[in-house]
């Protein structure tokens, strides 16, 4: 009796850790090696208005520092084929920047290097089955995944004291 009692006991630890420790909101996927929530949206929308769709959750398209970070995406976009990065050149600017105004630091270009610049195709896109980038015309529909920082596991609740305030004197005033 005091056996099932002690597991049934753990068993519900365990569920409300799980829940607790989860830093990210509920629809988003977690990797710890960014920090960083994931969410996929299979709709396919242009750059901008995918990156609205992102920015609308205080978020921004992904973006990719390491091969590690590609890896994690190319997994988690398997299924959707073709999704949105979130490096774009803008205006007359022939290097790109990511979104969310992080460094252009990691590159995973099809054939191995950076195509030439093409002032019609400005945006990338990841190719979910192989993790390689190519460019693309950022009106040419993709799917997006929207990334943001994991929210910090919630920390002990401290009450404020409440603030007195002093009652206010009604002013009457008479016509005489």
């Amino acid at each position: 009796m005091q056996s099932s009692a002690a597991t049934l006991l753990l068993l519900a630890f365990a569920f409300v850790s799980a829940i607790v420790a989860d830093p990210c909101e509920s629809g988003w996927r977690y990797s710890p090696h960014s920090n960083k929530c994931y969410r996929l949206y299979n709709e396919q929308i242009g750059w901008t208005k995918a990156e609205f769709k992102c920015a609308y959750q205080s978020a921004h398209h992904i973006s990719v520092h390491s091969l590690a970070d590609n890896q994690f995406v190319t997994e988690y976009v398997r299924q959707a084929g073709t999704v949105w990065l979130g490096a774009a050149m803008f205006g007359s600017s022939t290097q790109y920047v990511y979104s969310d105004q992080s460094p252009f630091n990691f590159e995973n270009w099809q054939g191995g290097r950076r195509p030439p610049y093409n002032r019609g195709r400005k945006c990338v896109k990841v190719d979910g089955r192989t993790g390689e980038w190519f460019k693309s015309c950022c009106k040419i529909p993709a799917a997006v995944i929207c990334e943001k920082p994991a929210s910090d596991l919630p920390g002990p609740i401290v009450e404020e004291p409440e603030a007195t305030v002093e009652p206010v004197r009604r002013a009457r005033f008479f016509r005489h």
